[in-house]
């Protein structure tokens, strides 16, 4: 059903935020990665919304030790699309 709602609207910020859920809840990591960024690059995602997400991002590096490399990638990424 998402992936219908969001080819005919594909920068509709609610669809990303619950398709990024529902990755999350199934555990498909890969698509779950491809959907935040989708979704923090988007055009149409307030600055507010997009600072909370990240900051959640950041959080969970921290206490994953995840790859700092990716969390790096996606910060130049929304860089690249604000300035």
């Amino acid at each position: 059903v998402y992936k219908t709602v969001e080819s005919i609207d594909s920068t509709n910020v609610n669809v990303q935020l619950s398709l990024v859920s529902y990755y999350e809840y199934v555990k498909d990591t890969i698509n779950y990665n491809k959907a935040i960024e989708k979704l923090v690059t988007n055009v149409n995602m307030d600055s507010s919304t997009r600072l909370s997400i990240m900051n959640m991002l950041v959080r969970n590096d921290l206490q994953t030790q995840s790859d700092s490399t990716k969390m790096l990638s996606l910060f130049d990424k929304i860089r690249k699309m604000v300035y």
